[in-house]
């Protein structure tokens, strides 16, 4: 038999439900103070990473963030972490440009879950845990994400439909600047075309000349006679020759 200090009324009972629950949420998240209750708890962690939390975006944020974690209670670990105190954020890649920005680590497999752009309304905070429980989110190692977007946030940025890039040099989407590197390319292929053509054409010009030298020469100088098929099968490049004229010497 147990006997209670106090009656059963709706505000002892509350008094002690508020005094023995667990906690779901932690305010402030500080490293050797209650970081490893956070990141270590055998669960999800769930931090945003707030800059000014006087900032009115900030401060709306913050609190669409205490009623998901107050709904989803038991299945993660939620915090709030000071990311201009703590440089643990960037680790994360949470960098003054990202904040606020909401990041979920796994403590027993030392990687995270994080979306540089995610919105930060309750509806987002409950669209990207919904990707989670899904597997539909990429993980991360700590400090694999730099200041700097990475290409998956570039290319993502570029989500917009684009022309057809069909007969172009590569068949990608093309940014400004890549269009302008394509066309400049498609016309080093044609200068080289050109290029190609001219040289044909001396030395076609070449043989007519060297050809009409024997004759001009009133005798002096002659060729001699070659086989043709011979010719052809020697190395490229083992005679200036003209293969179908022979060598020109003096009579």
């Amino acid at each position: 038999v147990v006997g209670l200090a106090a009656e059963l009324v709706t505000e002892s009972l509350t008094q002690f439900v508020a005094e023995n629950k667990a906690r779901y949420l932690w305010e402030d998240v500080n490293p050797g103070e209650n970081f490893n209750e956070v990141f270590y708890s055998g669960k999800l962690s769930v931090v945003i990473h707030v800059g000014d939390r006087s900032d009115p975006a900030t401060a709306a944020f913050i609190e669409a963030f205490r009623e998901v974690s107050k709904e989803m209670r038991g299945r993660y670990t939620f915090g709030i972490m000071s990311a201009n105190e703590h440089k643990l954020s960037e680790q994360v890649g949470m960098f003054s440009k990202y904040l606020p920005g909401m990041v979920v680590f796994d403590g027993k497999k030392l990687k995270y879950f994080s979306d540089r752009k995610m919105g930060r309304t309750k509806p987002d905070i409950l669209a990207f845990l919904d990707k989670l429980q899904h597997n539909k989110l990429k993980a991360k190692k700590p400090t694999e994400e730099k200041e700097e977007e990475s290409a998956d946030e570039k290319t993502d940025k570029q989500a917009e439909p684009q022309p057809s890039s069909a007969g172009k040099l590569y068949d990608i989407k093309p940014s400004h600047d890549m269009s302008r590197i394509e066309k400049l390319l498609q016309e080093l292929v044609k200068s080289q075309e050109k290029v190609h053509e001219a040289i044909f054409q001396i030395r076609d010009e070449i043989v007519d000349l060297r050809t009409d030298i024997e004759p001009m020469s009133g005798g002096r100088f002659v060729r001699d006679s070659v086989n043709v098929m011979d010719q052809k099968r020697k190395r490229a490049g083992s005679s200036r020759s003209d293969p179908h004229t022979g060598e020109l010497r003096r009579a």
